[in-house]
């Protein structure tokens, strides 16, 4: 072998010992590297680093306990995903796709669920009813309009009928943000507001019912022996009071329409519930600038009583007075025939009594208050600049899942204390000129303080 031999393999031997040391360099960086991973020419995929969270606190009392994700498993995912891509896709540069984790679904929660506990602090509901709301949903939810996800294209992106129930429930129950729920659940922030619209509508269709008055006697006199047994006020029909669910507005958007007296933004709730703090009569909707009794005035409900369609049934004789079916409230509401309220004014003990009693009795509406925004945290938390023509409904489904609940528990009212100066407040429109009314009042309170004897008439 010659010396020009000799030199060529030493060259060539030093070429291809650049050639291994720079593929080892490149090696190297693609593992550590946290930059950008290309798709296209002009599309890119972007790696992130590890989500290093153990436990992470759902708003204020929803804990999720969080699996770290290290670099080499998003590398993972992030690799399958690619590889799942069609090749036409992946050579035609026209998708751009974000890697997300999808651990906390398909693995924390697949576990969670057999758990009832664990599952029901995540998402306020047993799971044996969470699988009902999905068993009854699921042709609302299969159909239409699916969210945008490459579904086709990415395994583990498909959405089914399970995930889109528990995104929507998760963000009425921790009132989270949507893009924390799209992190959690491995989507973009528009899919999950897609997904919670499609899920309102679709309770709000499907269990309307759920939130609806007594449709015959045997109902509504259950109602009726339910308020009996509290303080022993008969005849009467409901509890009824207003509660506000306070959020923010663009700036473009502000309006003082939706102040309250404290300056904030809020939307006013009416219903009326039974004596086991199940709704039966949602009106929402009006700015929170609006008076109750005015709200009152403007509801259907309102319509039906004077129109004498609703209250109509058999009515039972104080003394000389007959009492037909009636609600009861507190100051901020007129004294109608149909609706009891305080006595006002300088009161007599006689009154002070009544006046305790009867608000000892509708405490159970401040009580459904209470529950509703304890376990629906979206309706407790200020909500971010929500879309005021779906709140509405929002507020709905959160009363109808409450309802859902007290039916699977069987719940009740818990005994609560009343301080009785603490609801003697004046009321504001009473119809101290309707001697109907008035006449009724004085019947039931002489009734309830035991100097009036109850017979049943059809009067």
């Amino acid at each position: 072998m010659n010396n020009n031999s000799r030199e060529a393999i030493k060259v060539l031997l030093a070429c291809a010992s650049t050639i291994v040391q720079l593929a080892l360099q490149i090696w190297v960086d693609l593992q550590d590297s946290t930059s950008m991973w290309h798709v296209s020419k002009k599309h890119k995929i972007h790696s992130t680093k590890s989500v290093a969270c153990s436990n992470v606190q759902i708003e204020d009392d929803v804990n999720v306990e969080l699996y770290a994700i290290t670099s080499q498993q998003e590398n993972m995912i992030l690799e399958t995903e690619l590889s799942n891509l069609p090749w036409g896709v992946r050579n035609q540069g026209e998708w751009y796709v974000k890697p997300r984790s999808l651990h906390w679904w398909n693995h924390y929660i697949f576990k969670v669920k057999y758990d009832d506990e664990r599952f029901r602090n995540i998402f306020r509901l047993p799971y044996a009813l969470f699988e009902s709301l999905c068993d009854s949903l699921r042709e609302d939810l299969s159909q239409g309009d699916i969210p945008f996800s490459l579904a086709n294209s990415i395994k583990g992106r498909v959405f089914p009928v399970e995930k889109q129930v528990a995104i929507a429930v998760l963000r009425l129950a921790s009132g989270m943000a949507m893009i924390n729920i799209s992190e959690l659940f491995g989507c973009g922030k528009s899919t999950v507001v897609r997904v919670v619209n499609k899920f309102i509508n679709a309770m709000h269709i499907r269990f309307r019912s759920h939130v609806q008055w007594p449709k015959d006697n045997y109902e509504i006199e259950h109602v009726k022996e339910g308020f009996r047994q509290k303080r022993g006020f008969p005849n009467c029909c409901g509890a009824i009071d207003v509660t506000h669910i306070e959020f923010q507005l663009p700036p473009n958007e502000c309006s003082s329409d939706w102040y309250d007296r404290d300056h904030n933004y809020n939307m006013s709730v009416q219903v009326i519930v039974d004596s086991n703090m199940r709704f039966m009569d949602v009106f929402a909707g009006w700015p929170g600038s609006v008076n109750d009794s005015r709200l009152l005035r403007n509801s259907s409900f309102y319509k039906l009583c004077e129109g004498g369609e609703r209250l109509n049934g058999r009515s039972v004789s104080l003394g000389l007075t007959h009492m037909r079916e009636y609600i009861i409230g507190d100051g901020g509401y007129p004294l109608l025939p149909w609706l009891i309220t305080p006595f006002s004014g300088a009161l007599t003990n006689e009154k002070r009594e009544f006046n305790f009693k009867l608000s000892s009795t509708r405490i159970v509406v401040e009580c459904a208050f209470g529950r509703l925004k304890s376990t629906w945290r979206i309706l407790h938390s200020m909500i971010c600049q929500p879309n005021l023509k779906m709140l509405p409904k929002t507020i709905l489904v959160c009363c109808i899942l409450h309802n859902m609940l007290l039916a699977f528990d069987e719940g009740c009212v818990d005994p609560i204390d009343v301080d009785e100066n603490e609801y003697n407040v004046p009321n504001i429109e009473e119809v101290l000129g309707d001697p109907v009314a008035t006449q009724a009042r004085v019947a039931l309170m002489e009734f309830v303080n035991g100097r009036n004897d109850i017979t049943e008439s059809d009067a």
